[in-house]
This record gives C-alpha cells, structure tokens and sequence, in this order.
C-alpha cells in the first residue's frame, strides 16, 4: 500500500512577482477579471505555488519538479474553506 504524506503550505503574505501583486489586489482582481471581493482566485502553473493568509488567493503550482515546493494541490472541503497541500512520501 503506498502511504502518501501531506504538508500543510505556508501562507505567503508578500507578492513575489507581478502576477501575485495583481492577484493578491482585490482591485486589480475586480477590474482585470471581474472578480467580487468576497470571491477568491484560484490559479496555477506558474511553479510558485502559495496561499494567501486569508486564503482568498491560492496558486495550486504544477507537478513539475523545477522548484522545492511540487507536486502541490487544493483542497476544498463542503463548507467552502480551501488549503493548499503538498504530497510527500
């Protein structure tokens, strides 16, 4: 049986890069994709996956092994609350 561990990402609380600027500005999100404000963003394969500490920007990241965080994915459970993990073995 394979047991696969899980890894609880870290939220980011600083864009990195002008993509996670945009992404993490409720006005930018509202004037570039029409975004509400009580609406999070959900986005990937940009190989920096992150979550924000209010968990309304999330960058699930790709499955390519160019970064040390990879082979990450979103979780979201019935009640609507979203985290983001990383399998390990």
């Amino acid at each position: 049986m394979l047991s696969i561990g899980i890894t609880d990402i870290k939220p980011l609380l600083k864009p990195r890069n002008k993509i996670e600027e945009l992404a993490m500005s409720p006005v930018a999100r509202s004037i570039f994709i029409g975004g509400k404000r009580n609406e999070a963003i959900i986005f990937g394969h940009t190989h920096s996956p992150f979550i924000t500490d209010d968990k309304m920007v999330i960058n699930s990241d790709s499955w390519m092994t160019d970064n040390d965080f990879h082979d990450t994915y979103i979780e979201i459970d019935n009640d609507g609350n979203a985290n983001l993990y990383q399998y390990t073995r």
